[in-house]
């Protein structure tokens, strides 16, 4: 059996840096183990995401202190006075660099794909959850849409997964049913349809925010960052929500650091709430 424990929380607050904008999400949350190591890793690749977004200033920032120390060893001997040995000219240099995120232009590509791979974890995270979730379901209480689902199989298709298919079954069910979770629309009809449990929650700024960035990878991916119709229509009631409030058809799109975080805080808070949501429904302690 899976423990029930009260959960700490995701994130102590999400904001977009304006005044003003942003909540806080508060209180313990049932949130049982294994959804909180699934939530868990994506926290750990929404880590690796902004390592990756901020690692041009990490490597300036290396450099400027590597170059710093050595001055120092300078100022303390004597025969460096002369400005072809110095490295002041050197250090404001770089400093001035940092300061004016000089290398933001050249690295825009890389903050984009960022983008993209948090989109990514995102669809296999709450992938991850609804399996989980299935399979208790499937256990406990099927509703009568799972019960009324078939399935079909071929005999390589059941040698592929060593006839196993207790164990392989929800794996198995999902890609046969070809269950999307690239959008949020997708997302609230697998969860009600075969959980039954309705997870449309508010649509509030996290819930928009992430249609946002969903919408922005398959420019990014496809069109080369290029906003088309399609984007600006699926964007449109997405609204109010917490960054790029304004799009235009045929621009480019480009995320900053601070954009890519508030991203990654309302995936991290909308899964909080999705798990919240379902395992109020679960009263007892459940077999996954």
């Amino acid at each position: 059996c899976v423990d029930w424990c009260e959960g700490e929380g995701y994130g102590e607050g999400i904001g977009s840096g304006e005044e003003g904008k942003g909540f806080v999400i508060k209180g313990a949350r049932k949130v049982n183990k294994k959804a909180k190591q699934i939530i868990g890793s994506f926290n750990q690749n929404f880590d690796s995401v902004i390592g990756l977004a901020e690692f041009d200033q990490l490597v300036l920032a290396s450099a400027i202190q590597s170059i710093e120390n050595i001055k120092i060893l300078q100022d303390k001997h004597l025969g460096f006075e002369h400005p072809k040995y110095r490295l002041d000219a050197c250090l404001d240099r770089l400093k001035k660099i940092r300061e004016n995120d000089s290398l933001r232009i050249a690295y825009k590509t890389i903050s984009n794909q960022c983008v993209v791979l948090l989109v990514s974890y995102f669809d296999s995270a709450v992938s991850d959850l609804f399996e989980m979730y299935l399979k208790y379901f499937m256990e406990n209480t099927p509703n009568e849409n799972l019960l009324k689902e078939d399935i079909k199989l071929t005999i390589e298709e059941l040698k592929e997964i060593d006839f196993n298919l207790k164990d392989k079954f929800i794996e198995t069910f999902s890609n046969k049913k070809s269950i999307s979770f690239q959008d949020m629309q997708s997302i609230s009809r697998a969860f009600k349809k075969y959980i039954d449990v309705d997870v449309d929650l508010v649509k509030d700024e996290i819930t928009n925010t992430i249609i946002l960035a969903q919408a922005c990878r398959h420019a990014i991916v496809h069109d080369g960052s290029i906003l088309n119709s399609k984007v600006i229509r699926q964007v449109s009631n997405a609204n109010p929500r917490m960054i790029k409030e304004e799009l235009a058809e045929g621009k480019g799109v480009e995320f900053d650091i601070d954009e890519i975080r508030t991203i990654g805080k309302c995936m991290e808070a909308y899964m909080a709430r999705l798990c919240e949501k379902i395992d109020s429904n679960i009263l007892t302690k459940v077999k996954i």
